[in-house]
């Protein structure tokens, strides 16, 4: 079994984090488009490279619940968040390093 993993490339939609309990992160993105549920977001911050999280529900029109791929230790309410999607042909938008076939 091999498991790919495939640089995010980063779309114009951005939000902010406004909450963090754990690993699991809420985030606003306004009036934006919400990314769909599997799909990658990308946290800017200033502790270390980006924080991958992957959308686990849609809160309402404005907002989703994630879960952190990574430490959030030091994530504050505010930061920035930029939505990236996996170009990988087998699961485009799921960001969770998993065994994958070849079709």
């Amino acid at each position: 079994m091999s498991a790919s993993v495939e640089p995010l490339v980063f779309a114009s939609t951005s939000g902010r984090v406004a909450a963090v309990h754990g690993s699991v992160v809420d985030l606003s993105f306004g009036g934006a488009v919400l990314p769909a549920i599997n799909e990658a977001v990308a946290i800017e911050w200033d502790l270390g490279p980006p924080l991958v999280v992957e959308v686990q529900q849609h809160l309402g029109p404005a907002m989703v619940r994630a879960v952190a791929l990574g430490g959030t230790a030091g994530l504050r309410r505010g930061t920035a968040a930029d939505l990236g999607v996996n170009p990988g042909p087998r699961d485009p938008g799921c960001a969770l390093n998993r065994p994958t076939r070849s079709r």
